[in-house]
């Protein structure tokens, strides 16, 4: 299997270590960040994920969400599928804006093979 993350809730667009992700006021005035995937060679039915974001330090993620989702674009997993549009909530995104934080994501398909990425990522302020 192999996964890329990405921070998107559009067209799915891979983040790269450096790089960063906007933190969104939704519209119920919570806080969060978008987690999107791209994966390739899985079975692209019910795929589950494990977002988490937390400090670059080694210490605990303070923000995880799980989803389940069919890959959308294909239909037999060896033709990359993308999901876009998870929100990864953050309970105070003080905690987080413009600090050196870790994204990542684990994916299980069905037959419950597993593939993750991560990235070192500074949260920002949507513009």
């Amino acid at each position: 299997m192999v996964v890329e993350l990405g921070s998107t809730a559009g067209t799915f667009a891979p983040i790269s270590d450096g790089a960063g992700v906007a933190i969104v006021h939704g519209i119920q005035g919570g806080f969060h960040v978008w987690g999107a995937v791209r994966a390739h060679y899985l079975d692209p039915r019910s795929v589950r994920a494990h977002f988490e974001l937390g400090l670059d330090d080694g210490t605990p993620a303070l923000s995880a969400r799980d989803d389940v989702f069919d890959l959308d674009g294909t239909s037999d997993g060896v033709t990359p599928g993308v999901h876009v549009g998870t929100t990864v909530f953050l309970s105070d995104p003080a905690q987080v804006r413009g600090r050196a934080c870790r994204f990542s994501v684990r994916l299980t398909d069905l037959e419950g093979r597993e593939a993750s990425d991560a990235h070192r990522v500074f949260p920002v302020d949507s513009p």
